[in-house]
């Protein structure tokens, strides 16, 4: 149902035709099949830049965000995944701002009191520990460098720092928006970045073994689930970017997508899986529905759509990391060796066996006085295993979650294409590039602006 249907028929002479929509039905009629982050964005940006088009949105979940999802334990809001976003996140945080959602850091969030701010547990020892610090950069500058010395950590940041400042040029009206990602990976300068392992980029710019092992491979292991030697180095470098400045929208982050469709005024129907993508002369008929536009927002391989015909382009099967996210409630806060940090990482020493877990973090206290425990696992883990976990902790409450989370990451030659075919746009060939909550709605606000483009062409 549409914003307009809400409306008194007096008021209608009285609202800008942002608001009205597509009234006459005369527009170009748009599918976006996924409420995503990409698909949500996509939705909103294409009403924001066309004054008609008809835009349907098909969501086979029951609710709006797509993997950005989160559960509620005694009264809290707990994020499965996307947790966060930075201030360097343009869509999030002016998104935010536009829709009027509370912001909140991720020190303001909790109100806890663990010992310490941070490890790093390679399954046997502690590597790496931070206390909360008064001035935390200062405490972490000077901790970094009685443990790693200064040059490791300060090449690591140059080098995110260079990355992140190539990769910010997308956003730039000299790329934006594109129809080839391959192109604009060449032109700003980050083929190097997905193509070498983030092991290979560190080492070759003489970042020592053991602040990659103790520090490094930490924030890739609860970031993008994987170690430094399977992922590409433009990833390694958004974790290195995701250490400060972290926030997060009170009630859940899923809120800005859900304020994105809403604001689309498309026509949202939840519970409703596609299944065919049909070519019918100029027109694309999404499960016999003909539409003039489709944006295929959701990763191909989980989509279940059949397209007919099929495309002429190759789109390539992403291999995506199956994550287990379990929150765990206990009556007291966790005593012992690992577990009086607010957030642990974890790592690999070989020839060491790795940790049964990535990340375990204190993320939240109720109102009961009970603790809550957040731990990213590559297995379901069992409540006897968690308490072992937890240095025996008795569990009150084990919440459990699985999905495909993001791809695996790894070094990659090119992306799919923007344009499957003639009006048919896919979002998902981003994800292999980077996968954040900005990058998914960044790539969707890309496509809105080459459907507008092409609108604009066809009415002159």
């Amino acid at each position: 149902m549409k914003l307009l249907d809400y409306i008194p028929g007096f008021l209608l002479p009285q609202l800008p035709i942002r608001l009205l929509g597509n009234i006459s039905g005369e527009g170009p009629r748009v599918a976006v099949i996924g409420a995503g982050a990409a698909g949500s964005s996509a939705a909103f940006h294409l009403s924001q830049l066309t004054e008609n088009a008809d835009i349907t949105v098909f969501e086979k979940n029951n609710y709006i965000g797509g993997r950005v999802d989160h559960v509620e334990i005694e009264g809290k809001v707990l994020e499965l995944g996307a947790s966060i976003f930075v201030d360097a996140n343009h869509i999030l945080r002016d998104s935010a701002k536009m829709f009027n959602l509370t912001v909140v850091t991720k020190e303001e969030d909790k109100g806890l009191e663990d010992d310490k701010l941070l490890g790093v547990y390679n399954g046997h020892a502690m590597v790496f520990e931070l206390e909360w610090p008064d001035h935390f950069w200062k405490k972490l500058t000077i901790q970094m460098a009685r443990k790693f010395g200064v040059l490791s950590p300060y090449r690591a940041n140059r080098l995110k720092s260079k990355a992140v400042n190539r990769f910010m040029k997308i956003y730039s009206d000299l790329y934006f928006p594109w129809s080839n990602l391959d192109f604009v990976v060449d032109a700003v300068g980050l083929r190097e970045y997905v193509n070498l392992t983030a092991e290979e980029w560190f080492s070759e710019r003489s970042v020592s073994r053991q602040y990659q092992e103790d520090f490094l491979q930490g924030l890739t292991r609860v970031n993008y689930a994987n170690n430094l030697d399977k992922i590409h180095s433009l990833a390694a470098a958004v974790c290195l970017g995701a250490e400060n400045g972290t926030r997060s929208i009170e009630g859940g982050n899923r809120q800005i997508f859900e304020e994105m469709c809403k604001r689309s005024n498309a026509n949202v129907h939840l519970n409703r899986e596609v299944r065919t993508i049909a070519k019918h002369g100029r027109k694309w008929l999404v499960d016999k529905e003909p539409f003039d536009y489709v944006i295929l927002a959701v990763p191909w391989q989980f989509s279940g759509i059949n397209i007919e015909p099929s495309v002429g382009v190759a789109i390539p099967d992403t291999e995506y990391v199956k994550l287990h996210v379990h929150y765990v409630l206990t009556k007291e806060p966790i005593s012992g060796n690992k577990t009086s940090f607010s957030m642990l990482l974890t790592t690999v020493t070989p020839p060491l066996a790795p940790p049964k877990f990535n990340s375990l973090s204190h993320v939240s206290r109720t109102e009961a006085g009970n603790h809550i425990y957040k731990l990213f696992t590559r297995e379901e883990m069992t409540n006897d295993e968690l308490s072992e976990i937890l240095n025996g902790a008795s569990i009150l409450h084990n919440q459990h979650r699985v999905w495909y989370s993001y791809p695996e990451m790894k070094p990659v030659d090119s992306f799919a294409p923007v344009e499957l075919a003639s009006n048919l746009y896919y979002t998902s060939g981003m994800d292999p590039f980077i996968s954040t909550m900005e990058t998914n709605a960044l790539s969707g606000k890309n496509v809105a602006h080459l459907i507008a483009n092409s609108i604009e062409s066809n009415s002159k």
